[in-house]
């Protein structure tokens, strides 16, 4: 294989990874905050299309 191949399978790894870690915590909140689920989802889906658009 390629170094530059490597590199990119390595990149993709830790982003797998982190993304993992960033929304594990996320079933936490969501019994922690106290509102509808609609109104849960309708967020959490409008904060996760932002997020998409930044890093896309």
């Amino acid at each position: 294989m390629p170094a530059n191949s490597l590199k990119s399978r390595t990149k993709g790894y830790l982003f797998g990874i982190l993304g993992v870690l960033i929304l594990s915590p996320d079933t936490l909140l969501i019994r922690l905050v106290d509102t509808s689920p609609w109104t849960f989802l309708t967020w959490r889906g409008g904060l996760m299309t932002i997020g998409m658009i930044l890093v896309l």
